[in-house]
Order: C-alpha cells, then sequence, then structure tokens
C-alpha cells in the first residue's frame, strides 16, 4: 500500500527531471476524475479525497498544463486561496445538436417529431437527454410513445419522467434519495421500513436506469436526479428517512473493539455524522457524536474524526453562537485532535478560545476549566520536547554529524 502511494511522486519526480533537462512543457489530462477517489466518496473532509493529486501538480513545473474533466467542481480554493490563481473551470453543459441526435438514434428513439421534443427539452444537457430516453423506454413498455409524452422544458423533464413510474417505484426513489448511497441491506432495510410496496426481489431492476450509478457494489443516485426527488419527497418523511439511516448506522458502531476497526465501521461513522447533521439539533448532534467517536479517537483514527469535528464547531458556532459551551467542547476536543497529530500551534488556539469561553460562561471553578488547563499543560510539553528536539538536531549539524534530518516536514 505504501508503494502505490509513492509511485504518482516518483512518477512526479522523473517527469519534472525530463522536463526540466530538455526545456520542455506538458500537457496531462485526468478523464472521469471522480473515479480517482469513488472509493473514498464521504471518507472525511471533501477535500482531503484528492489531496495527493494536488501535492503531484504542485510538485510539477508551472509550464505543465493539467486538463480535469470530471462531474463535480474542483474547490480546491478552499484548502488554499493562491489555487484561484491557477484554476480556470468551465462548465461543459450542453451537446451539440448533432451530438444529441446521434444519441438519441443509438437508444432507439427513431421517431423524428419525438426527436425534436426532446432536443428541445433537454437542450442538449446529457442528463435531460438520458431521462427523456429513460421514459420512452418506460412508455414503450404498455405503449407506443407520442411526442406529447415528453416535456418541452427541462423543468417539466423530472415531473414527466415520474408520471409513467408507478407508485411503489416512485415512493422508493424518494427514499433512497436521503442516503448518499446504498446497497441491497440498507435498500431491504429502507423499504421494510417505510413500506414503499418496491419488491425486495427487484433491487437489480433499478439499475436499469440512467440515473443510478454503481461503483464497487455501492448504488447512487446522479446528483440532479437526487436534487429532484428530495425537492419531490414530503420535508416531514426526509427527516424520518435521515433519522432511520443515522440510528442505522450508528447501531454499526456499538460496542466496537477499537482493535478491530474496519473501513465499513469507519464509513458507518462517517455516514451516520452525515444523516445526524440532518435529524438532530446542534446541541443533541455533539452529545452523539463525542461517544460515537470515542473508540476511534482511542484508535488513534485521528486523521478521519478531525474534520467532523472541524465540521461539528462550523455548525455549533452557525446555531448556537460562538460563545456557547457546547462550542467550548467542541473547540476542546478538536484541539486534542490537532494536538495529537501534530499540528500544535492550532491547537493550541482552540485551547485557549475554549478557556475564554469556559471562563466567561462558565467560570473557573467549573471542571471543564481545569480539565482545559490540564489539557494546554500537556500540549506546552509536547511544544518545547519539539523545541528541545530540534534545537539538538541543529546543534547535531552544526558540528558536522553525519545526520540527515534537520527540519520538520
Amino acid at each position: 500500500m505504501e508503494i502505490e502511494e509513492t509511485l504518482p511522486y516518483f512518477w512526479a519526480q522523473d517527469l519534472n527531471n525530463y522536463l526540466k533537462k530538455y526545456s520542455k512543457s506538458a500537457v496531462l489530462f485526468i478523464d472521469t476524475y471522480e473515479a480517482l477517489w469513488e472509493k473514498d466518496r464521504g471518507q472525511g473532509n471533501f477535500n482531503a479525497r484528492d489531496e495527493w493529486i494536488r501535492e503531484l501538480i504542485s510538485n510539477l513545473p508551472e509550464s505543465s498544463l493539467w486538463v480535469i474533466c470530471g462531474r463535480e467542481e474542483l474547490r480546491w480554493n478552499e484548502v488554499d486561496r493562491d489555487w484561484n490563481n491557477y484554476l480556470e473551470q468551465y462548465k461543459l453543459e450542453k451537446l451539440p445538436e448533432e451530438d444529441a441526435l446521434d444519441f438519441l438514434n443509438r437508444c432507439g428513439i427513431k421517431e423524428e417529431e419525438i426527436q425534436k421534443v426532446i432536443l428541445k427539452g433537454s437542450e442538449g444537457v446529457p442528463y435531460y437527454l438520458e431521462l427523456a430516453v429513460d421514459t420512452y423506454i418506460e412508455i414503450a413498455k404498455t405503449g407506443s410513445p407520442v411526442p406529447d409524452n415528453f416535456a418541452r422544458t427541462r423543468s417539466e423533464i423530472f415531473d414527466r419522467f415520474m408520471v409513467y413510474l408507478s407508485i411503489p417505484e416512485q415512493e422508493t426513489l424518494k427514499v433512497l434519495s436521503t442516503p448518499r448511497f446504498w446497497n441491497k441491506d440498507i435498500f431491504k432495510a429502507l423499504i421494510e421500513e417505510f413500506k414503499t410496496g418496491y419488491p425486495l426481489t427487484a433491487f437489480s431492476e433499478l439499475n436499469r436506469f440512467s440515473f443510478v450509478q454503481e461503483t464497487e457494489g455501492k448504488l447512487l443516485l446522479h446528483p440532479l436526479m437526487r436534487e429532484s426527488l428530495q425537492t419531490y419527497q414530503d420535508h416531514e418523511l426526509k427527516n424520518e428517512v435521515h433519522s432511520f439511516i443515522c440510528a442505522y448506522y450508528s447501531n454499526q458502531l456499538n460496542s466496537i473493539d477499537i482493535k478491530a476497526i474496519t473501513s465499513e465501521h469507519e464509513t458507518a461513522l462517517i455516514e451516520a455524522f452525515y444523516h445526524a447533521k440532518e435529524s438532530l439539533e446542534a446541541e443533541d448532534l455533539l452529545n452523539w457524536f463525542i461517544p460515537a467517536s470515542d473508540p476511534f479517537n482511542r484508535a488513534a483514527l485521528w486523521q478521519l474524526i478531525t474534520p467532523l469535528y472541524e465540521e461539528m464547531l462550523q455548525i455549533l458556532e452557525a446555531e448556537l453562537g460562538p460563545q456557547h459551551p457546547d462550542v467550548a467542547t467542541n473547540l476542546r476536543n478538536l484541539a486534542d485532535t490537532y494536538h495529537k497529530i501534530g499540528r500544535l500551534n492550532e491547537s493550541l488556539q482552540l485551547y485557549e478560545r475554549s478557556l475564554d469561553i469556559i471562563e466567561y460562561k462558565l467560570g473557573t471553578a467549573h471542571p471543564y476549566f481545569n480539565i482545559t488547563i490540564a489539557n494546554l499543560i500537556g500540549l506546552y510539553d509536547s511544544m518545547l520536547e519539539e523545541m528541545m528536539f530540534y534545537g539538538y538536531l541543529r546543534s547535531q549539524r552544526e558540528k558536522r554529524y553525519p545526520l540527515q534530518i534537520v527540519g520538520k516536514k
């Protein structure tokens, strides 16, 4: 695994040396960008999944041009605003009429009048073209499609498609729009809980729709379909589904042996957190997350829980205000993870913020005040040890000892 992770950097170094040696430039293409990290969808912070690609690009000369094609916009400026100086993003939305017409012909839609209606309604957008094809296929099961069966504007295409689905199919898709992905077990749990009437034996039938995508045993909806279904879905039902899936994943986190934590457990935490955000109030969210994340904290999986605590901080500050005691609690927990992963200066800032809130809101006699003071003392000890360690290394270097470590990455 470590060799696999370092191969891109060796490749970057070789290419870098070649370009410098021969004073050349390079154009590099990445197609279907999300496929590079699809297996990690939903894992931690959005920008953490493709961090290695940013590092790879940073290690190559600026004469290199990267052309990246994908479904989602790059959000690298959230990590470093300096990326704004290098990124130029273009939304490729419409297919030329010739290509759209060729697509319809390949899908078996030969009727010229129907083609005209679909081309006008979809405006060449691939998703809407595919949804129109799905509509055509559904109608053709029981009759002969005619132009009036198809919407003449993009806003109507989704509604027109839903008309030709059975009630169980409609209700099932609405429920399935709430999770970010599902598998057979999640599908069964949702169908049985919300009694949509869809047969469990027809699980694979959903794959017939163009907007259902499958990757590594997981099924997910096209983002535009998911958005439309959630708008179509009753708000109360949506909350009930979020609560149910949160409980579904939370059950997988009960009594975890920290020596036997798997990627499935990590996914369960991340997905439970996603649904907990949608179904719990801010204070309840924090009270749920602290015990849920504790096994991962004790298992030293700090890189996993750190982005969740970061997001939690934003939620608490927005909903409770920056001076709320729960904000202080989350600041202390996040500072603790920063301490453990070596982000000492950031940890110090958060501990100090937490201490200020506790002193102002709860007073110096509150137990949290002493706990935070103790945490700060531990952090200062770590900072002192680091200073002494690197001071020792510098002294060794000055004595011209053959010591290669001269700085901290």
